[in-house]
């Protein structure tokens, strides 16, 4: 039995301040004083998650699936200090694990995000004193910075005749977004369609039934990468999501395709879960224990209190 530890959405931040988020200008005590309770509130979580998680193994890999640090002001992680945010993170997973070989998915904050989609996004964002970031969302710099210091954008890791195909949902959605310019557009484009030939081939060569689908965003997954299964007929044996950051949140998925079976991994930051009247398992912290067998494997989720 080989098992892996799953974690989701850490956002681990270290001195946040205004120039790194979409705060409101008009508010900034407010806001500086809440990212001084987030940084705490998300080292603690991640802490908290990984010191539960070593009652359940031992593991034989610790993925992410992305989100791990806050990134730059929804550009990703493109700068000097979000690099180094990024190492104290991964020295954090060294700290409880040392041995485990760890690996990650890439999320929006590892290659940038825009908020910025429609009046009613905008309303939303404006409830929560978040403003959308001019030039936010992906860009050169973060896709080839993640590439050096963060991980490969496409992964197949085996474990026995099971792999865990590992994708990157970011350029995928990005490249739907049309808010790029055209140079970029192309580019992004054309990493799009070689991750799609990758993925078709990994799901023609693999045995089929043994396939375990994973990434950031699970509309992404649902909606774009799950169809080049059925093209040939077959469906993962589970799929591994995060971004939403709440289990509930997967469910819609799996109502309007029969078949998939969608778990969205709950983040480990737990901000909801920290409300007083927001107590329900589904807002909680927690990780996502995975058990390879030689014919069958099981998923659980762990939530931290």
């Amino acid at each position: 039995m080989q098992r892996v530890l799953v974690i989701a959405d850490p956002h681990y931040s270290t001195d946040s301040g205004l120039g790194d988020q979409k705060w409101d200008p008009n508010k900034k005590d407010l806001a500086q004083e809440f990212l001084d309770k987030w940084d705490i509130a998300t080292q603690n979580g991640l802490r908290s998650a990984l010191e539960a998680a070593k009652g359940y193994g031992p593991f034989d890999l610790v993925l992410s699936l992305g989100d791990n640090t806050p990134g730059h002001n929804e550009r990703g992680i493109h700068t000097a200090r979000a690099v180094e945010e990024y190492e104290k993170f991964r020295s954090v997973i060294s700290e409880f694990f040392p041995e485990v070989p760890f690996t990650t998915a890439l999320g929006n904050h590892e290659l940038g995000y825009n908020y910025d989609t429609g009046a009613a996004s905008r309303l939303l964002l404006r409830a929560f004193n978040w403003m959308p970031v001019p030039g936010a969302g992906i860009n050169s710099s973060s896709l080839y910075i993640c590439e050096d210091y963060v991980g490969p954008d496409f992964q197949v890791i085996p474990f026995g005749d099971w792999r865990i195909l590992v994708v990157n949902t970011e350029i995928i959605r990005e490249s739907k977004s049309g808010r790029h310019e055209s140079s970029f557009q192309a580019e992004l484009e054309g990493q799009v369609l070689r991750q799609y030939s990758r993925i078709l081939d990994v799901i023609y060569r693999a045995d089929p039934g043994k396939l375990i689908l994973a990434g950031h965003d699970p509309k992404v997954l649902a909606k774009e990468v799950y169809p080049l299964f059925k093209h040939y007929g077959r469906k993962p044996a589970l799929t591994l999501a995060g971004h939403v950051h709440f289990r509930t949140m997967g469910l819609w998925h799996q109502i309007w395709r029969p078949g998939l079976k969608l778990h969205v991994v709950p983040s480990t930051c737990r901000e909801l879960g920290r409300l007083p009247r927001i107590k329900h398992k589904g807002f909680a912290g927690g990780f996502g224990l995975l058990e390879m067998g030689s014919e069958k494997i099981r998923y659980r989720t762990i939530y931290v209190r």
